[in-house]
């Protein structure tokens, strides 16, 4: 429903200048379709670039979103094994468009490699390539992260069985780990484990299997679990100057057997000393890793012993967008409108917002609808009163 509105409340009208430029949204799924819905309906021409040829997600654009079919498409060739011809003829690609190229946005987790090259290339604003590797990839991330003298965990990324029984001998025995692909989005493959039989049964069901993503993992991440409080810290950011446009405190517990499953999120105001730090905390990863332009995604544990990152994602929330008119009523603006004004607006539009939201209009939670029974659905008592 979110990624068809016409998003009227509170998007910038259309103008002269926008009608004249196009936005090219990479990888337009999830969230990013419905930064691409947004985009349009400013009155930009919006360009669908996918960076995967024949990825499993792509079909879901047309398939779902009818209004995705209408904007003119371009193929990043990833199967050409000369990255740099690939490259060229997806620039070229964009180059031959009717209308010049305003940004180019990465709209999910698997477009942000992509995206960090063709804005550099392309001369539009973006982040630096330094550190694009370790933007998209667990295990170099919080490696980044800890040079540059901020709080990451002890983790290490394992290729072969003996990494992993090394790790674990220096795992106080008793203490959880955490295992994961090094690169993948939500609870795909995420497994919390309990000595060394557990952590090697998650490791076989990882490496060399292929996630939600399409991608194969030659290896393992594991981590230390964090205890704590999990939130997200959704900031966008102008130059290397940050602001939270949204914080949420993660219900996630046990269910059907697989830990880390989503029951919900509770939206939060920065009108506390604990969320201030997070945010601080959160902005201080985001200058590790060089992110100075766009959109962020930040999940971080409060510990006893303080704020430490879980993972971040330098594009939107992702969530198919379902959180942004909880966001809308709660704040009274949104981080897809928002990135939007970062690569779009008058830098005074950025600069008006406060650091992080001190305060919020409504109270606002998503509710993730968790089932615990097999079976077919065959009717919901009671929709049409909820609704």
């Amino acid at each position: 429903r979110v990624v068809d509105e016409p998003f009227a409340s509170g998007a910038r009208l259309a103008t002269e200048e926008a009608s004249q430029g196009a936005v090219v949204v990479v990888d337009p799924f999830s969230t990013g379709a419905a930064l691409a819905a947004l985009a349009s309906s400013m009155g930009y021409k919006v360009v669908l670039l996918f960076s995967e040829r024949d990825s499993p997600v792509a079909a879901l654009v047309s398939s779902q979103h009818s209004s995705m079919r209408h904007h003119p498409t371009v193929q990043h060739d990833s199967a050409n094994a000369n990255e740099e011809e690939a490259l060229e003829a997806t620039l070229a690609g964009l180059r031959a468009l009717d209308v010049p190229v305003m940004a180019i946005i990465p709209g999910a987790e698997t477009a942000v490699e992509l995206a960090d090259k063709l804005n550099a290339r392309f001369g539009t604003r973006g982040n630096s390539l330094a550190l694009t590797e370790a933007r998209r990839h667990k295990f170099h991330m919080h490696e980044a992260v800890r040079a540059k003298g901020v709080r990451a965990c002890m983790q290490r990324e394992c290729f072969s069985e003996e990494q992993l029984r090394d790790f674990m001998a220096s795992v106080p025995e008793g203490t959880n780990v955490v295992l994961k692909p090094p690169k993948s989005v939500g609870s795909d493959n995420v497994f919390r484990c309990n000595g060394l039989d557990e952590a090697l049964a998650a490791y076989k069901e990882i490496r060399g299997t292929k996630n939600y993503l399409g991608l194969v993992s030659p290896s393992a991440l594991v981590q230390e679990y964090l205890e704590g409080t999990e939130y997200v810290v959704d900031s966008v950011s102008r130059d290397g100057v940050h602001k939270a446009v949204a914080i949420w405190e993660y219900d996630k517990r046990d269910a059907n057997g697989l830990p880390f499953q989503y029951f919900g999120m509770e939206m939060r105001a920065a009108d506390n000393p604990g969320i201030r730090s997070l945010v601080d905390y959160a902005h201080s990863v985001l200058d590790a890793l060089e992110i100075r332009q766009g959109a962020s995604h930040l999940e971080v544990k409060m510990t006893p012993t303080g704020p430490c990152l879980v993972e971040v994602g330098a594009r939107c929330h992702g969530g198919g967008g379902t959180w942004h008119a909880i966001a809308k009523e709660c704040v009274g603006y949104t981080q897809l409108e928002e990135v939007l004004n970062v690569y779009l607006g008058p830098p005074e539009k950025f600069d008006g917002l406060p650091k992080a939201p001190e305060s919020l209009k409504k109270y606002g939670a998503e509710v993730f609808l968790v089932s615990q029974q097999t079976g077919c659905v065959v009717a919901i008592p009671g929709e049409p009163h909820v609704r």
